[in-house]
């Protein structure tokens, strides 16, 4: 619903097929209307760069003399178009910075009624310089969007989309020396609406560039080479410190239950020694931890402009479209 409501912005065409090269372009660098000499790269249908001074500049279909049932059926929109341009871009791309990855792992104790938590710095957050680029190629069996080497081992690029359901998680590669990153396009909608008219001859590739190879907040680590590894010995700690705190607990428990079979009770005013039985309760289930859904966060729905306070964990839709796709933290 929010995205036929609300989505203005996702109808307008960034970047289009130079028809000269076969290269996807920027609306800014290219003449106005017609004179673009541009076409879809979906259905291949002639576009107008739209280059006004009210709207943002970009590219719309030219109806006229083309097949209308095509174009009305025709799928590219601005996340793809931004997708497109990425792959282009990263066939270019010199250096990428990518973030710290810290796997997180937390463990309930029955006994404690605690929560057990440790995390493990699986690699540091640096800027790579790939040996070389490919776009839509096979990583271990799986298409990616992009793939680079860096000192012989693969490093796979997920584009997230807020219209495209992503399938890839990091058991697709587990046990394998390659790495996955995923990068989320969400902001991009943002940053090309918010592009003013001294900046439009700049074009929004420029600020797309800066987005994918020089920000980390918008990428997150699907799997590091092995990390199973690391993690199961991370786990195993975990599982020994649990292991350890629950035997002192059991063991005080019983010293507990000894002392109450001994300890003399009054019965008819007689003073005697207490029974086993008599100190034998139904047993009590262990209380249910609480719904942790974390501390207060304010949201951001990049395709309505409003802002909400919501919670770290749930689904926290857009009070206005009512859907989560579109959703950023604006913690950071």
């Amino acid at each position: 619903m929010g995205y036929k409501k609300h989505g203005k912005h996702l109808t307008l065409i960034p970047f289009a097929l130079r028809k000269a090269d076969e290269q996807l372009v920027d609306v800014s660098k290219v003449q106005k209307g017609k004179e673009c000499d541009c076409v879809c790269p979906s259905c291949h249908a002639p576009l107008i760069a739209r280059k006004g001074e009210i709207n943002q500049w970009h590219f719309a279909h030219a109806l006229r003399g083309f097949e209308g049932n095509k174009v009305e059926q025709c799928e590219y929109s601005f996340y793809l178009s931004v997708a497109l341009m990425a792959k282009q871009l990263f066939q270019k791309c010199d250096s990428i910075r990518l973030p710290d990855y810290i796997h997180a792992h937390s463990v309930y104790s029955r006994y404690s009624h605690q929560v057990y938590k440790r995390t493990i710095k699986l690699t540091k957050g640096r800027r790579i310089t790939p040996e070389y680029w490919l776009a839509d190629h096979k990583l271990k069996g799986i298409t990616v969007d992009a793939v680079c080497q860096i000192a012989g081992v693969k490093l796979g690029i997920i584009l997230k989309r807020p219209d495209k359901k992503i399938l890839i998680n990091a058991a697709n590669f587990e046990g394998k020396r390659v790495g996955v990153v995923q990068i989320d396009l969400l902001e991009t909608l943002r940053i090309f609406r918010n592009i003013t008219l001294s900046r439009k001859a700049g074009g929004f590739q420029q600020a797309l560039r800066h987005f994918l190879f020089d920000r980390i907040d918008n990428k997150q680590w699907i799997y590091y080479p092995r990390q199973e590894i690391r993690i199961a010995a991370m786990q195993q700690e975990l599982s020994a410190q649990i292991d350890k705190d629950e035997a002192k607990i059991k063991a005080n428990r019983a010293k507990t239950q000894i002392k109450m079979h001994t300890e003399p009770v009054f019965d008819d005013g007689t003073l005697t020694e207490a029974h086993p039985s008599d100190s034998l309760s139904i047993p009590r289930k262990p209380p249910k931890p609480e719904v942790n859904l974390g501390e207060p966060v304010r949201y951001e729905c990049v395709l309505c402009e409003v802002t909400w306070t919501g919670t770290e964990r749930g689904a926290n839709p857009c009070p206005k479209c009512h859907s989560h796709l579109y959703r950023r933290s604006l913690r950071d």
